[in-house]
């Protein structure tokens, strides 16, 4: 059957609302929504709380406010998306009439009513205080605009939140904000359009709330992460024209292999960080050490594996006087033409290992490479973890990309942490950092540290224009979100050649740390990034390491991601 191309107009929402001044804000957003329900639109989103504000700190003053769902404020909404055939999407402060209880929750209000409810599942700090979490997970709502899921604020920063929703076929992921500590469009909001092939609809405060600075930003971001439309401050509309059926933004949701994503449904974090830390329990780890990593960006101009081992030893000693202890070449290190890496694949042991054993002896240090492996009379994608004793660790590429399918055998051996002098170091590709589940699955097996050799050509980094932008670096880079949605570093270190965009990187652990712990590439050609990075439990007397106590992944749902690790053909397809 023919796909009926459509398209569908949208808004992202953006207001100020007054704490506490019901009656003003409602007015407001009703406003707004008949200015873009006259202009077409058929999905309107509104901020997080926006009837009644965000800061009110306890459950006391927020209990003149709250209201059941549906009630008076929905009802209103509800007659402007029968008037004008729309859907919009209402952030209010709810309370549930059986149990008193209270929620941050979101309404999808159609033209016949209230078409569906979502509760914020992880509270920020200041619903902590007041709210309880959400305890509806993530539905997805099929209507005539669209498959409709709803994240609110800080469920955007897991990404198994807008995963759970993606694998029900949503269309519009649907994002009411009060984001703050961060200019937007934020990088959270780029990656959960990118890794779902999903349309964000981030709708956000802006202006100032008890001393909070809200972002603004609003905007509405394609399947591949491009900015559709995007309002930098004020009260107004962010409107796009969005195609359905949408795009199939590389079909990533048909890569990902959830038979490896068991860590996702295990809280492997949940008991205290020092007594999981003791030895003989199962979160042990080594002491580690403070040291200078390097990435490689490069190409290959050799004509033959020999050839380009040379060219890249190279740069592992460049790095080695530089004071790297751990250095990370660019995935099939040694291949000027993957696609001809099936015939020159190598076991292991073998030459490329038997050299690297060597350099790292020589220069005392580890090196991460790319190999096309030959074991078993199949090949892989493999990187490999060499130090001084010699080979560490390999991983088998689990997600292949168009190019591996060619040659290379999928892995089958799941994902490697190996435990080092430097901490517990962590090994994907390019291609795994698209799909969300890579990282944290090593994260979760205490990854202080995610080296990734890389060939990938995507995403671009994203460099907003002020006054949104951030001057020092790209808005949105996926391995910086990488690094930071897991509390772990990430060393990406990409290829230049073969349609490859560089914009290598070295990450650090901490979302909200300014200025940046990090060193990158804006540009596709060669060069070497080095770093001082530090994974070991305190940062000093009394600070605890991020990337050891990985406070973001403390705070998942664990209760909610049983979807996550279910065999692909029980998926829910629109």
């Amino acid at each position: 059957m023919t796909d009926v191309r459509r398209r569908v107009r949208v808004a992202a929402v953006q207001f100020n609302s007054r704490l506490g001044d019901v009656g003003y804000n409602v007015a407001g957003l009703l406003a707004l929504c008949e200015q873009g329900a006259a202009a077409g639109c058929q999905l309107l989103v509104l901020p997080e709380m926006a009837t009644t504000g965000y800061c009110l700190g306890s459950r006391e003053a927020l209990q003149p406010y709250v209201e059941t769902v549906p009630g008076p404020t929905t009802e209103r909404f509800a007659e402007l998306a029968a008037r004008h055939g729309c859907y919009v999407v209402v952030g209010l402060p709810e309370v549930e009439p059986v149990t008193g209880l209270y929620y941050n929750t979101v309404a999808l209000v159609g033209p016949a009513g209230v078409a569906g409810v979502m509760r914020k599942v992880h509270p920020d700090v200041w619903d902590s205080y007041r709210l309880s979490a959400g305890n509806l997970g993530f539905p997805v709502w099929d209507t005539p605009v669209g498959r409709i899921g709803i994240q609110i604020c800080m469920d955007a920063c897991y990404p198994e939140s807008s995963r759970l929703a993606a694998l029900q076929g949503v269309d519009f992921l649907c994002l009411p904000t009060a984001w703050f500590g961060e200019a937007a469009p934020a990088g959270d909001w780029f990656t959960r359009a990118y890794e779902n092939g999903a349309y964000l609809l981030a709708a956000d405060r802006w202006g100032t709330e008890s001393g909070i600075v809200f972002s603004g930003g609003s905007a509405v971001i394609g399947p591949e992460g491009e900015v559709l439309a995007c309002l930098p401050t004020g009260d107004g509309l962010a409107m796009a024209d969005l195609e359905l059926p949408r795009p199939e933004a590389g079909g990533r949701l048909a890569q990902r292999r959830p038979e490896h994503y068991q860590e996702l449904v295990q809280s492997r974090l949940a008991w205290s960080y020092r007594f999981a830390r003791q030895p003989g329990t199962p979160g042990h780890q080594p002491e580690g050490a403070a040291f200078r990593a390097a990435a490689v960006q490069s190409g290959i101009e050799a004509e033959s594996v020999e050839a380009a081992r040379q060219q890249a030893e190279q740069q592992v000693r460049l790095a080695a006087a530089r004071g790297a202890r751990l250095v990370v070449l660019p995935e099939l290190s040694f291949e000027a033409r993957p696609e001809s890496a099936g015939v020159q694949a190598e076991p292991i042991p073998g030459p490329s290992t038997d050299w690297a054993k060597a350099l790292c002896a020589e220069l005392d240090l580890h090196l991460v490479f790319g190999l096309a492996e030959r074991a078993e009379g199949r090949t892989f994608n493999a990187a490999v973890l060499a130090g001084p004793r010699g080979v560490a660790a390999v991983y088998r590429k689990l997600h292949l990309s168009a190019h591996d399918q060619s040659w290379a055998t999928p892995g089958e051996g799941g994902w490697v942490v190996t435990e080092t002098r430097l901490g517990c170091v962590g090994l994907m590709t390019g291609q795994d950092a698209l799909l969300p589940e890579s990282a944290r699955c090593l994260a979760l097996r205490d990854a202080d540290v995610i080296c990734a050799p890389s060939a990938v050509g995507g995403p671009l980094p994203v460099r907003l224009a002020p006054p949104l932008g951030q001057m020092e670096a790209p808005d949105w880079h996926l391995w910086r979100v990488r690094a930071s949605e897991n509390n772990t570093y990430v060393i990406f270190a990409n290829r230049t050649d073969l349609g490859c965009m560089g914009a290598s990187g070295i990450f650090g652990p901490d979302a909200y740390r300014r200025p940046r712990r990090e060193m990158l590439l804006n540009g596709s050609e060669a060069g070497l990034l080095v770093l001082d990075i530090d994974p070991r439990d305190y940062l000093d007397a009394q600070t605890p390491n991020p990337a050891r106590t990985k406070d973001r992944l403390r705070m998942r749902n664990v209760a909610l991601c049983a979807p996550l690790v279910l065999p692909r053909e029980t998926e829910v397809t629109p």
